[in-house]
């Protein structure tokens, strides 16, 4: 039933009411089981999950109704179901907070858990919610904290920005090793020579997969994703694409074998018959490498994590974030996966 000890004892802290608790799990380790089966119990009120990304939503709303758990994004439908999903957006927003005072003071406030809560502090764009972030803790409830790739400097600021001295912190070993990471250089600098590389390493690849397998092709512009996607006529996501939760099904269900996407699936989507994630060019930091990599076969079989890139492409320039500067020199500079 349990996929590791860690994720046991991460169950029996949180039904221990343990008041502040972080848990840190490999991707295989599944974090959403242990909100998933709490919110199953008979005895289950209200769990609000604060979540950042689309693919979060959209994943969480297939596995409760697969569980026949009640559940709904807050945005769309203002109920207080068993699981309510929320984004980091409207759980700052003054009506927001009096929901949850009013849960709270009928006692149907079970807990509140930020899914994948690195990103409160990688994410830039949610800096600048973090003062009205912090007002949720005036709220006397329990607070899960969740992630796969939260390093020991990220949970260190988490803490401090968020005044979480109480915070109890339960870590799993992280590293997949059944993912197979490689750094191909590609031979040309000229944009569609190289998309016609990473369209010649897919025809190789497709004789090793079955019908049901699908590639994640990681990018780090919306313009980048456009262009490579109709270079290769498949599925693309980024923040732009209106209709994502259709796409995400698609990729799921027809025949649509390679899917070109930016950030906005690097955390949060669940489908074992991911077989290969491939980043082209760079990605944004080593936290959005490990979570983007982590995509693949979560049933632990072999699967592949590969960079794309040109000599061009290791070199750091002046638009490039620190993040992304220390992901090309840790990584991409390095011998050992080339």
């Amino acid at each position: 039933m349990f996929k590791s000890e860690e994720q046991k004892e991460a169950l029996k802290l949180i039904l221990q009411k343990t008041s502040c608790l972080t848990v840190i799990l490999a991707t295989s380790n599944d974090k959403s089981f242990l909100y998933l089966l709490l919110a199953s119990l008979s005895t289950a009120e209200t769990t609000i999950i604060i979540v950042s990304l689309i693919a979060l939503k959209s994943d969480l709303l297939r596995k409760a109704k697969e569980m026949k758990i009640s559940a709904s994004i807050y945005e769309e439908k203002k109920f207080a179901d068993k699981l309510v999903l929320v984004s980091i957006e409207t759980a700052v927003s003054s009506s927001f907070q009096l929901f949850l005072i009013s849960l709270h003071a009928e006692n149907k406030l079970d807990r509140i858990i930020f899914d994948e809560c690195h990103l409160i502090v990688t994410a830039a764009n949610y800096k600048h919610l973090m003062h009205s972030l912090k007002k949720l803790q005036l709220i006397t409830t329990q607070f899960i904290f969740l992630s796969a790739t939260l390093s020991v400097s990220v949970l260190q600021e988490m803490n401090k920005m968020l005044f979480l001295s109480n915070n109890i912190v339960l870590q799993a070993l992280t590293a997949q090793h059944n993912i197979a990471y490689s750094i191909k250089r590609m031979t040309s600098f000229l944009l569609e020579n190289q998309f016609s590389e990473v369209l010649d390493f897919l025809i190789e690849e497709k004789n090793q997969y079955t019908k049901e397998d699908r590639v994640l092709i990681y990018v780090i512009s919306i313009k980048l994703a456009d262009e490579l996607s109709k270079f290769l006529n498949c599925l693309v996501l980024h923040r732009d694409v209106e209709d994502k939760e259709s796409v995400i099904t698609k990729f799921r269900s027809q025949n649509s074998t390679v899917l070109v996407c930016t950030s906005v699936l690097s955390a949060g989507f669940d489908y074992s018959s991911v077989q290969a994630v491939i980043h082209f060019q760079s990605a944004y930091s080593i936290i959005d490498f490990a979570q983007e990599s982590g995509r693949v076969d979560r049933d632990n079989q072999l699967a592949k994590s590969i960079v794309f890139i040109s000599s061009s492409s290791i070199l750091s320039t002046e638009r490039d974030s620190e993040a992304q500067k220390a992901f090309k020199l840790t990584y991409l500079a390095e011998k050992v996966c080339q």
